[in-house]
């Protein structure tokens, strides 16, 4: 009863598994067979019950037989192998696991892996044309964990470029090729939440310690069955270098521009402070300590003042290609810049409108860039109110989703179609010789554009008046 009972669990078992079972005797007779599929069985069930592998099998397959049984009677441990036999004119690849099951029986248990080797095959096919492909391009090619960003292939270029020997790169951090490691950080988290990045620029460091610029784009793959991002570089530290120096000189222009309004700014706090000195003599004179305290507590105000225009002339004039990028309030740059143009608009008799709202409008990236921009198109909207009565420049904020919209609108002489279409070349003004270096909306584009950023112009018409818009992408949490 306990016998039928074992057998039958036996037989339950054996039918329920998709490999392919031999119980076999040691000297090799073929005891029980299952199969899901007779055609993988090199004689039919009925031919091999009974029989020996020595009589059924070829002499090589025999032979790897023998040495693994040999091998079981020695150690008693799992004998496995992988071997392929040509079945009905077509290879078919198997494992096999061989384990005893009493003194003169053994279990064979093989499984059919063939779709599996063949796609191993594929994928080292494929893996290969990869390889031509990559070391074939001329930019530089590297894959990254996403995960961990462990770097697993890097293309000829990518050395080159890194100036380190072949192989050098495999297994390190991909954040260790960034001067700011953390950008990485936002990098993978742009890519994945948009399946791509294109045209990111990117301030690396090479191993030896130099810094180059690069515009990075990449993508997400499925690289060796691990989930990576591959990402090609085109080098544009030349290109970098002579932007930096248009932007600095744009800049330089504008500070020019400014001189005269804060130079006036300064002037009026100046004639406040020395009233207020001549005032406090006269207090102390007359023993009149209140009225003395009030004076210098004005003198204080008015050094606060002056301070403040000084500290954004400075931050405005400084170099920023070494500054970082950081989350700020978008609000504080039309701020600062109405700041060193508000006297000098008003003394023009231009009406200044503002709308940013009262909400935080965060962005990512330079705010002394950001500043240079609505400094330049103020600006250019100050020199089109020449000739227009009642003039107006309106600077606004609005928000739209995960968008902020920076305008400046003026009511002036507005922008012909055929200009509208020239209007960011470098060098191209419609102003009077030396009165502009037609670089100020060339360089605003570039900034606006590492910014991620669009800027446009919008004119109904000649004599309608001119909105500027920049559109930048909020900064996430």
């Amino acid at each position: 009863m306990l016998r039928e009972l074992s057998e039958k669990r036996y037989r339950l078992l054996v039918e329920n598994i998709p490999d392919i079972l031999f119980r076999m005797s040691m000297d090799g007779e073929f005891l029980d067979i299952h199969t899901p599929d007779e055609n993988y069985l090199m004689l039919p069930k009925d031919k091999l019950l009974g029989n020996k592998i020595q009589q059924t099998h070829p002499e090589y397959s025999v032979s790897m037989w023998e040495e693994s049984r040999d091998a079981l009677k020695k150690n008693g441990q799992m004998q496995f192998a992988e071997y392929s036999l040509e079945i009905n004119g077509k290879e078919q690849y198997f494992d096999r696991r061989m384990v005893s099951s009493g003194a003169d029986e053994m279990l064979m248990i093989i499984r059919n892996i063939s779709e599996r080797k063949r796609a191993e095959h594929e994928l080292k096919q494929s893996e290969a044309r990869f390889r031509s492909i990559a070391e074939a391009m001329t930019n530089p090619v590297v894959i990254s964990r996403i995960e961990d960003g462990v770097i697993l292939y890097a293309n000829q270029r990518m050395y080159d470029a890194f100036k380190v020997q072949d192989g050098e790169l495999l297994g390190e951090r991909a954040e260790k090729l960034y001067v700011r490691p953390e950008e990485r950080k936002k990098l993978v988290s742009d890519i994945k939440k948009h399946g791509r990045l294109i045209n990111q620029e990117l301030e690396m460091l090479r191993p030896n310690g130099e810094h180059i610029w690069i515009l990075f784009s990449a993508s997400t793959l499925n690289y060796l069955g691990e989930e990576a991002i591959i990402a090609s570089y085109v080098d544009i530290t030349e290109w970098r270098i002579t932007q930096a120096q248009l932007v600095q000189a744009s800049k330089m222009a504008a500070i020019g521009e400014m001189s005269a309004g804060v130079a006036h700014e300064i002037n009026t706090p100046l004639s406040t402070m020395r009233l207020s000195v001549d005032n406090i003599r006269q207090a102390l004179k007359k023993g009149e300590i209140n009225a003395a305290e009030k004076s210098l507590q004005l003198i204080d105000d008015e050094v606060t003042r002056t301070n403040s225009i000084i500290s954004q002339m400075l931050s405005f004039s400084r170099d920023t290609e070494n500054q970082q990028r950081e989350i700020f309030d978008v609000r504080t740059v039309f701020l600062q810049v109405i700041l060193m143009l508000k006297n000098q608009l008003e003394q023009l008799g231009i009406e200044i409108l503002i709308k940013l709202g009262g909400k935080l409008q965060l962005v990512y990236g330079y705010p002394v860039q950001l500043q240079q921009v609505v400094f330049n198109l103020a600006i250019n909207a100050r020199d089109a109110l020449s000739g227009t009565e009642a003039k107006k420049i309106e600077f606004r904020l609005k928000r739209r989703t995960d968008k902020i919209f920076l305008e400046i609108e003026d009511n002036g002489s507005g922008i012909a179609p055929e200009i509208r279409q020239r209007i960011f070349n470098p060098f191209f003004t419609t102003k009077s010789s030396g009165q502009g270096t037609g670089l100020g909306l060339s360089v605003s584009q570039k900034i606006i554009n590492a910014h991620s950023g669009i800027i446009e112009c919008k004119s109904a018409n000649t004599g309608k008046g001119a909105l500027f818009r920049v559109t930048l992408p909020l900064a996430e949490g």
